[in-house]
């Protein structure tokens, strides 16, 4: 009796062994403390890239935007997937950051001193501050947001009405466009932006169309003309058609 009573004692204290061993294991899978952090990654570096090509169109509007793009660099720094994580909103940015996103060649990410494959996210910005403006360089203009101190502002000497567009007319589309244009020592106009939309493209356009076709006695500074941005409106209503009010800034 006591011959047995001694093995199943022995018994007893092997499973509970083996079961505090498992115990020990579930314990060990379920506490993140007591798990093995991996080695830092060292990201991926540029070697080589491409600037996007700015959308004509877009730039012709004045639009900007951000794309943000998620990109799978592969163990040789190649790109091997894209994806457009957040859209500017303009589908040709879009495009224009992918096509320069796939031409990016990479220094592979490095963990525990061997090049892995890893995603990297990246903003890319299409801003017309970063776009050259015609001349730029030789100071001839000034950057759209650059303060110029003049004794006269630019004066209108020539306005060309803009051109109502017919469907907008047709479905009673009205609206009110913003554009800065830029005015040369001739008093010509260089460049029209919009600066702020009517939300309506037809709009847009018939307003930039327009203003770049207006003449000007140039500014003046010391009694020299010189070049200058000016701001003005575009108000595209049914009753009046179409009329231009311009501000200077």
């Amino acid at each position: 009796m006591r011959k047995n009573s001694k093995i199943t004692a022995v018994a007893t204290m092997a499973v509970l062994l083996v079961l505090s061993s498992f115990g020990f294991i579930a314990a060990e899978k379920s506490n993140p403390a007591m798990i093995k952090p991996p080695k830092p990654m060292i990201k991926p570096e540029v070697i080589s890239k491409v600037k996007p090509e700015y959308p004509a169109e877009a730039k012709k509007k004045g639009l900007e935007g951000v794309v943000t793009l998620a990109i799978m660099v592969d163990a040789k720094g190649k790109v091997t997937e894209l994806k457009v994580k957040s859209s500017s909103g303009i589908e040709a940015m879009d495009k224009a950051a992918i096509k320069a996103g796939w031409a990016t060649n990479y220094k592979p990410a490095i963990q525990e001193g061997q090049p892995v494959a890893t995603w990297v996210v990246y903003d890319v910005k299409f801003a017309l501050d970063d776009e050259p403006c015609p001349g730029e360089g030789d100071s001839k203009y000034p950057a759209m947001d650059d303060f110029v101190a003049v004794e006269r502002m630019p004066e209108l000497i020539h306005q060309v009405e803009p051109e109502y567009p017919a469907k907008a007319k047709k479905q009673g589309i009205e609206g009110t466009v913003i554009i800065k244009s830029l005015i040369d020592k001739e008093g010509n106009t260089v460049k029209a932006i919009v600066a702020k939309s009517s939300g309506t493209a037809s709009l847009d356009d018939a307003a930039q169309k327009a203003a770049m076709n207006y003449r000007y006695k140039p500014a003046l500074q010391n009694e020299q003309p010189v070049a200058i941005w000016v701001a003005f409106s575009v108000n595209f209503t049914l009753a009046e058609k179409s009329s231009s009010k311009g501000d200077s800034g």
